[in-house]
């Protein structure tokens, strides 16, 4: 990579260079409370966490600071 600025380098990469291939995730109807014990169960702590249906799919996502904005967090 030399001769490259970082900007052209770091626009080389894809999304599946970057991703994490099999995330911790919470169900759609689990508790919020669930949540947060994910999201802070080391060795990683999370500050985003997917939420999949009964089928596994994608659903939507919920963050920490919206956890911590509604005081369960």
């Amino acid at each position: 990579f030399a001769g490259l600025g970082r900007w052209q380098l770091e626009r080389s990469y894809r999304a599946s260079d970057v991703m994490t291939a099999n995330p911790q995730v919470i169900r759609s109807g689990q508790l919020a409370i669930d949540a947060v014990a994910i999201m802070q169960n080391p060795p990683r702590l999370l500050n985003v966490l997917p939420v999949v249906d009964d089928a596994g799919q994608l659903v939507g996502a919920t963050h920490i600071q919206a956890l911590v904005q509604i005081g369960i967090a």
